[in-house]
This record gives structure tokens, sequence and C-alpha cells, in this order.
């Protein structure tokens, strides 16, 4: 693996892509190592959606300096693919050293909290930035012939669904205050935010959303706050966290339907 350190660029999309009606979905924005060279081959991220159940398209985030500008070919796997996967999607643009570059496709129904894999190829002059400290806890980097597993690294990724869900973010650092933001959930509606010591297919056993599977694990979990997600779907609350609290993750559940609505998974940094 390719480990030199460099900084964080301005990230733009590579000319020519457009994502009508799609929007980010997973996203590992950290871009603080030149993690792989496309000609090292067999390149790989994992990934799952917490949301929607669909994907529109991914991207990469080419590393500055390496190459120019060449083709890049994005392909949504099953599984890997030495390992008997299904190719279900493929999209292909020029990207430019340095820059970010989309590919988009037709969308393509995937179910919510299952790892499926993006194959980078396409060229042999172009590199992918990334993350070694395990910043995406959803999936991992795999690389060099035989699609070698580096579970700690990530590269510097987002894939794109084809319908806006409910997004929750998380700010600030435990132990301390901790912000949890929401935005795009069904307006003037009871809603909840449960924590859990992982992530899973935790199933709420009954109640109003009593069905509705969750991103978590059942280690731990509880209901930390409840509310209502605002006239325009969208709000935050903050608290003092405790080292308790640190690396657990949360999930925001909306009384909108039934199974209910839920967001992204977050980790609490």
């Amino acid at each position: 693996m390719r480990l030199a350190i460099v900084s964080a660029a301005v990230l733009a999309a590579c000319a020519g892509t457009t994502f009508a009606q799609c929007n980010i979905d997973q996203n590992q924005p950290n871009a603080f190592v030149y993690m792989a060279a496309f000609s090292q081959r067999d390149l790989a991220q994992s990934f799952q959606h917490q949301v929607s159940n669909s994907i529109c398209g991914a991207g990469i985030f080419l590393q500055p300096g390496i190459g120019g500008t060449d083709n890049v070919t994005i392909e949504l796997w099953t599984t890997l693919p030495n390992g008997g996967g299904q190719m279900l999607a493929t999209g292909s643009a020029q990207g430019t050293q340095g820059t970010w570059c989309d590919v988009s496709w037709t969308p393509v129904a995937i179910q919510a909290n299952t790892t499926y894999y993006l194959h980078f190829t396409g060229n042999q002059t172009l590199g992918i930035s990334g993350d070694v400290n395990n910043p995406y806890p959803f999936g991992q980097v795999y690389a060099n012939p035989g699609f070698g597993s580096f579970p700690a690294f990530d590269y510097t990724f987002r894939t794109y669904s084809g319908a806006a869900g409910t997004t929750l973010r998380i700010s600030g650092r435990c132990p301390g205050q901790v912000t949890a933001a929401w935005s795009n959930a069904t307006p003037s509606r009871p809603m909840g935010i449960v924590l859990a010591a992982g992530t899973g297919n935790f199933v709420i056993p009954g109640g109003v959303c009593g069905g509705t599977q969750l991103g978590l694990n059942n280690v731990g979990i509880q209901l930390v706050f409840t509310g209502n997600t605002g006239p325009n779907g969208s709000g935050q609350v903050s608290a003092n966290a405790g080292t308790a609290a640190c690396r657990k993750y949360l999930q925001m559940v909306v009384a909108d339907g039934s199974p209910c609505s839920t967001s992204n998974v977050v980790q609490i940094p």
C-alpha cells in the first residue's frame, strides 16, 4: 500500500457527471494519505447503506499529483469480484488528479445494512486517496492482486442514493459536548435517537415503531432522546457525552409510517 502523507485538497466532482435526484448517502471524506495506485490492481471498498434502498452512483477522490486526467470506472458488486459476486452496475467518467470523480448509473435496488463492494478500475496512471485510521465503520479497503484485505483502511469515497432520507450528523468531541443535527426528515413527526455499542440489525420489538429494523446492535441499546422532527424536518440537540458514550453509535427513528423511517448510523467522535 502507498502511505505517503498528503494534505486534503479542495474537492470538486469531475466534469460531465450529473446526479439528477441523487443524494450523497455514504461519505468518507478524509484524504490524508496516498492509499493506492490504479496500477496495483484489484482495488475495492466495501460499504453499507443505512437508509436508502437504492444506489445511483459513486465517487472517489483522486490522489493529488499522481497522473493527470484518465478514465475512471466504478463497478458495484454483491461480493468481491474474485469471490463469485455479481456486478450490479457500472459507470465511467474522466477523472483528474486532486479532484473527486463521480460516476452515475440507473438506480439499482440494494438492501439496507448489507455489505456491497465498489470496484475501481479503468486506468494505470491515477491514484486514490484515503485514511488509515478506520474512519468509516461500515467497510474497508481491498487492494493488490487477489483483493488483499486492509480492515483499518478506507478509501476517500462516497455513494449516491436515489432519494433523500433522514440524515443525522454528529459534531463535537466525546467526552464533552456533542450535537446531533438532523435534516430531510418527515416534518412535524415524533422522533427518537437511539444509542448502541455497535452496528447490527436490531428490530424494535414493539410500540409505535415495532418491527422497524435499525442499523444498530442490541448491546447497551437505549433511547437517549425523544422529540419532534420540526416543521421543516430538521433540528438539533446538544448534550454532554460522558466517557461511556464515546465511540458508540446513534440512529434516529421517525414515527412516520409502518415500519418507521430511520436515519443513517453515525459514530460519536
